[in-house]
C-alpha cells in the first residue's frame, strides 16, 4: 500500500526547524570569525572581472535592484476593465 495517512509516519513536528536554526547559528558564528578573508577574496575576484562576484558584492551591499514591471494589454495598450455584470431583476426574488 502506498501513499495516504499512516500513523507515526513522516517528519516529526518541529524537528527540521530546530536543526535548521542550530545550523544557522553555527554557520553564523563560524562566518563571523573568517569574514575578512572571504570578503577580500570576493573583492579580488570582482576586480578581476568575475561578474558573479561583483553582483554578489553589490547585491549584499546596496540590495538587489528593483525590477520595474508594467502590466498592459495587447501591443502595450491599457487594460480595459470588465463591464459590470448584467443582473436580471426578475430572477432575484424568484427563488
Amino acid at each position: 500500500m502506498r501513499g495516504g495517512f499512516r500513523l507515526g509516519s513522516g517528519r516529526k513536528p518541529g524537528f527540521a526547524a530546530k536543526n535548521a536554526e542550530e545550523a544557522r547559528k553555527l554557520f553564523s558564528e563560524l562566518l563571523m570569525k573568517d569574514i575578512q578573508p572571504i570578503a577580500e577574496a570576493l573583492i579580488v575576484k570582482a576586480k578581476n572581472g568575475d561578474v558573479a562576484a561583483a553582483r554578489e558584492l553589490f547585491d549584499r551591499s546596496w540590495g538587489k535592484a528593483i525590477q520595474a514591471t508594467e502590466i498592459s494589454g495587447s501591443f502595450g495598450t491599457p487594460i480595459q476593465p470588465l463591464p459590470p455584470p448584467i443582473i436580471d431583476v426578475a430572477l432575484i426574488g424568484a427563488t
